[in-house]
Parts: structure tokens; sequence; C-alpha cells
């Protein structure tokens, strides 16, 4: 029987380890999690996001 994709990339995400990463691997996805993290910050006051934060806030 075939292993579904899933099961695939599950087993490939498990078994993955930092130190089969290439270097330039490692530099982009820090350079896009940066990139995430200073988004998110740079957008946390905005009147779209102040809108949403409140919603969440009042649902509790």
């Amino acid at each position: 029987m075939n292993k579904s994709i899933s099961r695939t990339i599950s087993e490939f995400a498990v078994n993955l380890q930092y130190k089969d990463l290439p270097k330039d691997v490692i530099h982009e996805v820090k350079r896009y999690l940066y990139d995430s993290i200073g988004c998110a910050f740079g957008g946390f006051h905005t009147k779209d996001v102040r809108i949403i934060r409140n919603i969440y806030h009042d649902m509790g």
C-alpha cells in the first residue's frame, strides 16, 4: 500500500534535523521569520488590527 502524501511529508518533517539544513535555507527562514515578526509589530496599532483585537478582547 502506498503512503499518503501527508504521511510522507510528516515523516520527512519528524526526521528533519537542523544540521541537515543548508546554510542558505536557514538564512532565508530566519529572514522570513524576522520579517513576519516585524510586520506583526508594525501593524499592531493600526485601525483594522485594533478593531480585531477589541473583538477578541470582548469575546473573553
